[in-house]
């Protein structure tokens, strides 16, 4: 089927001897496309269009996509990091996303008519979507490097077009100073070298397909409809099956990665990509010396959620159980006989106590050279009796000159630890202990309110008040891993009691979170489940929350909330899922 691109097969011609170490030579797209004979013949299967459209169409789009992408790796330590990694990535999502194509009529509530004469239109845009998805990133997460016949180097500028031909070799490294996410708004300045002029002409000219495509491509998710759908669930699918996430089931066990494998290989990606911020105040971490230190709880739940956004399996619910397989594999180093440390973390104008876990820095960045730069504080275990001692709440040496700002983004994730409530027969919540296992992270903020100000008769409207002004300001996430506050189709969904003992430690109450909580559901505001109970279960993630619902009508008439309380909301609250 695919003689005619490629004539009779043959190895892969040589370059001669590389001039640096780890220089690749540049090919021509006939032999990068070599080993993906199988694939290639299964997307022109899933397009359905005829030979000779399809060679027009669809051909020419891979054939500029693999010279263009070469043999970079698609991810420097996540997935298809290895040579050739972004050539397999991009015809594996084109693959999968053809697939899931055929289980949807588009356009969407359309005439039978209308959906079988622009059947091939919506095919098409799934395709090249799926297939630039990442196409740039070799030009905003990677530096390349060409080497001539000669052996003179120059640099790569991709915004210019491919490689050229005159090139032999070329290596790449990956940028320090990368800005997550930018690849996918970039990638509409790279389409006119991978697309044909006739297929960007036949894309535009249907506006509802086109829309939809353009924010595909430029990583605009709301906009994107089942475009962006289709080709995100297929791109998980890639990512997944390469890091051993869920392999297809003709493979062995044996190509399913272990637990402390997806792990590290999480951990790398998530601080790689700045998800877990390094070296300052209200960061997750700190990197002094040859010692990785991480605030234990924010790390691990965004890992977590990470991975099982991913499709990965088999993730335990229960940090301890993921601290014991790090450090029975020696990745985490443990204090004594415990994974968490009690640490005093020290900046020029600040000062935090937090249970933190230590890595080895190799562990996480094997090159030396890519590590990030060291933390210009210090990071000290506080020890007594040669034992952790009891957690505290955290000190702020000096709280008038902490970054307002900088506390507002980051609070939300320095987070007490994940406390689901047992259930009373009438609904209500019972106290919970703290996990000694786990260990926890503490601190605190001075927002709003002292310890008199929370005795108050009408703590449980205090409480309110505190919650409305902690979103307006951004001190209160939503919807964001780890997050204490989530919208959901019945209203805005409080994890309980973790919400209300925060609003305890914040506001360095006296009172106890059962006491706040119980006068808090006197109000009467919140919403109880169709069997007359105070608590609701969430699934967020796979991960099953109780927590209580308040509905944004009585919201309103309880309180000054107003429409900017779903500031930074989930549209349509459509990732949440009661748990029946």
């Amino acid at each position: 089927m695919l003689k005619g691109l490629f004539g009779n097969t043959h190895d892969v011609k040589s370059a001669g001897v590389p001039p640096v170490t780890g220089a690749i030579p540049r090919l021509a797209a006939k032999e990068l496309l070599l080993p993906y004979t199988d694939l290639l013949n299964k997307i022109e299967e899933l397009a359905g269009v005829p030979r000779e459209f399809y060679r027009r169409y669809y051909e020419t789009a891979i054939h500029n996509y693999a010279e263009f992408v070469q043999q970079l790796p698609a991810s420097e330590t996540h997935h298809h990091s290895t040579a050739g990694g972004m050539l397999r990535h991009g015809l594996e999502v084109a693959m999968t996303a053809l697939k899931l194509r055929r289980a949807h009529l588009l356009p969407a509530g359309a005439t039978p008519e209308e959906i079988t004469q622009k059947q091939d239109l919506w095919t098409y845009a799934i395709f090249s979507a799926a297939l630039c998805h990442d196409v740039a990133k070799p030009a905003v997460d990677q530096s390349v490097t060409l080497y001539d016949s000669e052996g003179n180097a120059s640099q790569w500028v991709p915004w210019s077009g491919p490689i050229s031909a005159s090139v032999q070799w070329y290596r790449t490294s990956f940028r320090r100073d990368r800005v997550h996410g930018l690849h996918e708004r970039s990638s509409l300045i790279l389409i006119n070298f991978i697309l044909p002029k006739e297929g960007l002409g036949w894309l535009s000219s249907d506006s509802s397909v086109f829309s939809q495509w353009v924010a595909c491509t430029s990583g605009d998710t709301d906009q994107a409809g089942k475009i962006g759908e289709i080709v995100k669930q297929a791109d998980h699918e890639s990512v997944a099956r390469n890091l051993g996430a869920e392999p297809d089931r003709q493979l062995t066990i044996s190509n399913v990665n272990p637990l402390h494998e997806k792990l590290l290989t999480g951990l790398r990606y998530l601080l790689n990509e700045g998800e877990l911020p390094l070296n300052r105040n209200g960061a997750a971490g700190w990197l002094v010396g040859d010692d990785l230190w991480l605030v234990s709880k924010r790390a691990i739940d965004t890992l977590r959620a990470h991975l099982l956004m991913e499709g990965h399996s088999g993730i335990p619910n229960r940090n301890d159980r993921i601290f014991d397989d790090l450090q029975q594999r020696g990745i985490l180093v443990p204090c004594n006989d415990r994974a968490v440390w009690r640490c005093s973390v020290k900046g020029d104008d600040w000062q935090h106590e937090l249970t933190l876990i230590q890595f080895p820095a190799g562990k996480i960045w094997i090159d030396p050279e890519s590590r990030p730069e060291a933390f210009c504080g210090e990071v000290v275990p506080v020890e007594v009796d040669g034992a952790i001692e009891g957690f505290q709440q955290v000190s702020v040496t000096s709280e008038s000159d902490v970054n307002r700002s900088e506390l507002g983004k980051d609070n939300s994730e320095l987070e007490l630890p994940e406390l689901l409530p047992e259930e009373s027969d009438d609904g209500n919540l019972r106290s919970v202990e703290f996990n000694n296992n786990a260990g926890h992270d503490s601190h605190s903020t001075s927002k709003g309110g002292n310890a008199k100000s929370t005795t108050m008769d009408n703590i449980g409207q205090y409480f309110l008040d505190w919650l409305h002004e902690n979103i307006r300001t951004g001190q209160l996430a939503i919807d964001a891993p780890g997050s204490r506050i989530y919208n959901v189709p019945e209203g805005l969904f409080l994890v309980s009691p973790a919400i209300f003992k925060d609003f305890v430690d914040r506001t360095r109450s006296e009172l106890n979170w059962e006491h706040v909580q119980k006068r808090f559901l006197k109000l009467g505001i919140h919403t109880k489940t169709s069997d007359g109970l105070n608590v609701h279960k969430h699934n967020v993630n796979r991960v099953s929350l109780h927590g209580i619902v308040l509905s944004e009508l009585e919201l309103q008439r309880a309180s000054r909330f107003d429409r900017q309380w779903r500031i930074g909301a989930f549209r349509g609250a459509h990732a949440l899922a009661p748990k029946r």
